[in-house]
C-alpha cells in the first residue's frame, strides 16, 4: 500500500473517520494499533509475524528489566535482545554480503567453498521498527525511563503507521518519545493533520510533521 494510492487514501480516510469518533483514548489507540497492522501486513502479510516477534520481545525484555535486581541478569537480558534484533536484521539485510565474505575468507585458507544464492525479501521498515525496539530496551535497561504497563501502548509507539515505513529512525535514547502513544488526542489529531497536508503538499509534510511531534 503505497500513500499516491486509491487503497491507502480509502484506508486513510476510514482511519480518519474512526479517530474522530466520540470514543474512548484507548479505543482510538487499539484502531490505531489495527490499522498500523493492516497497513504493513497488505505488502505482504507474512512480514507481520516478523514485527509482531520483535514487538513482543523487547516488550517482555523491557518489563523484565525493570524488574530485575540482578546487574548480570540484567546485562544477559539485554545482550539477548541485542544479539536476536541484530541477528534478524542481518539475516534479512546481510546474508548474501556475510556469505560471500565467508567464502573470500575460507578462500585465503585454500578451501573453496561456493555460498548458496539466496532470494531473501527484505521486510518494509526492518531497520527502523528493530531499532525503535532496542533503543527502548537500551534505555529501560540504563533505567533512563520504565517499562510500559500498557502493551498497547508499547504496539502503537512501535508500529504506528504514518512513521512505520517513513522514519526517521529515533535516536538510541528515546526517553523523549515514548510519550508518543499516550499523548492526549489532539496530538493524534495532529500528526493526521500533518499527513493531511503530506497528501496534498507532497515533500513539505515532513518538516509539518516533526513541527508538530515536537510541540
Amino acid at each position: 500500500m503505497v500513500f499516491n494510492s486509491i487503497s491507502f487514501f480509502i484506508f486513510f480516510a476510514v482511519v480518519l473517520i474512526l479517530h474522530h469518533m466520540p470514543f474512548p483514548w484507548n479505543v482510538k489507540k487499539f484502531n490505531l494499533l489495527i490499522a498500523s497492522y493492516i497497513f504493513y501486513g497488505a505488502w505482504n502479510p507474512p512480514f507481520l509475524f516478523l514485527l509482531w516477534f520483535v514487538n513482543l520481545l523487547d516488550w517482555f525484555v523491557g518489563s523484565a528489566l525493570g524488574r530485575l535486581q540482578n546487574e548480570r541478569l540484567r546485562f544477559g537480558l539485554l545482550m539477548f535482545s541485542l544479539i536476536a534484533n541484530l541477528g534478524l536484521l542481518a539475516l534479512f539485510k546481510y546474508s548474501s554480503f556475510l556469505l560471500d565474505s565467508a567464502s573470500v575468507l575460507l578462500a585465503w585458507f585454500g578451501i573453496a567453498w561456493s555460498p548458496p544464492h539466496l532470494e531473501v525479501v527484505l521486510p518494509i521498515g526492518i531497520s527502523f521498527y528493530t531499532f525503535h525496539t532496542m533503543a527502548y530496551t537500551i534505555d529501560v535497561y540504563r533505567r533512563a525511563v520504565q517499562p510500559w504497563k500498557s502493551f498497547l501502548d508499547f504496539g502503537v509507539y512501535v508500529a504506528f503507521f504514518p512513521q512505520l515505513v517513513a522514519g526517521p529512525t529515533a535516536g538510541l535514547w528515546v526517553s523523549n518519545l515514548l510519550f508518543m502513544a499516550v499523548l492526549m488526542p489532539v496530538m493524534a489529531g495532529a500528526v493526521f493533520h500533518a499527513w493531511r497536508q503530506m497528501l496534498g503538499g507532497g515533500a513539505t509534510a515532513a518538516p509539518v510533521a516533526q513541527t508538530h511531534l515536537e510541540a
